[in-house]
């Protein structure tokens, strides 16, 4: 049962890292935006900042971390989309490569959360007093 809690606690980490390294990037998009448009309507960039601070305050796994992780993805993706038609900034190079590096961590968090899923589901199948058939050819990440 510990080998089970131990792999939810170290992807929930894995998770959370993920979370706290997309939230730290933002600040830099706001600068960027800011710098290279103005004139931007601020309210865009207020719901970036308060959705990034909703996320705020979670260590522990919980529905409402994922909830604002999840308004917080909502709002990046919409204000990506408005920004990458605007002339100022869409070829920026530094905006540019903010997108791809958002990109790569949207991948390693889809994946980081796919896992601790797994491991979760594999706990409580455990808890249960079930076999966790189809996890044992899990590799817990190598």
């Amino acid at each position: 049962m510990l080998e089970f809690l131990f792999h939810v606690e170290r992807y929930w980490l894995a998770v959370y890292e993920a979370f706290l390294a997309r939230a730290d990037k933002i600040p830099l998009l706001i600068e960027l935006v800011r710098k290279r448009i103005p004139h931007t309507h601020e309210s865009l960039l207020k719901e970036l900042i308060v959705a990034r601070d909703a996320t705020s305050g979670f260590t522990l796994p919980s529905r409402e971390k994922y909830v604002a992780e999840k308004a917080l993805s909502e709002v990046l993706i919409r204000v990506l989309e408005e920004l990458q038609v605007r002339e100022e900034i869409k070829n920026d190079p530094a905006f540019i490569s903010f997108v791809k590096y958002l990109d790569t961590w949207e991948l390693r968090l889809d994946r980081a959360v796919l896992d601790y899923e797994r491991a979760l589901h594999a706990h409580q199948l455990f808890c249960l007093g079930r076999s966790p058939q189809g996890y044992e050819e899990f590799t817990w990440g190598e």
